[in-house]
């Protein structure tokens, strides 16, 4: 999990324009210090209407942190950077 965070921390990807930096930052923190709330976020809001996550995967989300854990870093390169880690609906 280290490389992937580490890609995710170390990138020289813009985070666009200065007016969203503080939304992306507080997403930031919660994908990477709070993986409840993460978890609540992915399933509790319009995340799963917006966004083409298997059933296999949401089953898998739900049960292993080390899954969620990817997941976030996964949603961390997509709403950081643009990054093609999400598929949208």
């Amino acid at each position: 999990m280290n490389d992937l965070w580490l890609e995710i921390i170390s990138s020289q990807r813009s985070l666009g324009p200065e007016k969203e930096i503080p939304r992306k930052m507080q997403m930031f923190s919660m994908a990477s210090y709070n993986l409840d709330k993460f978890g609540k976020f992915v399933f509790e809001s319009r995340f799963l209407q917006l966004f083409d996550v298997a059933s296999e995967m949401r089953d898998k989300l739900t049960k292993d942190d080390t899954a969620l854990l990817s997941f976030a870093i996964d949603w961390l390169g997509f709403s950081l950077f643009g990054m093609k880690t999400m598929k949208l609906k």
